[in-house]
């Protein structure tokens, strides 16, 4: 009767403690899902602003260009 007692609380054990882990397991996968959401949003604005970077640098030089052009002309 003891031993039967015993693997009972045994089990209502181990059930608790799967249940828990596996909601712990999911908050935490949710939680990753959650991140990596995150972090693809920052990749792709990191990406955008690496364009805009380029086309800024090339808007640069071609407005130094015209100013020494321009310089060149006004002399």
């Amino acid at each position: 009767m003891i031993h039967h007692s015993f693997t009972g609380h045994l089990d209502r054990f181990n059930l608790l403690y799967i249940n828990k882990l596996e909601r712990e397991l999911s908050a935490s996968a949710e939680r990753m899902a959650a991140l990596e959401a995150i972090v693809r949003g920052v990749a792709d604005r990191a990406a955008a602003w690496d364009n805009i970077q380029n086309h800024m640098a090339v808007w640069t030089d071609q407005s130094r260009t015209m100013e020494r052009k321009l310089d060149l002309l006004n002399r």
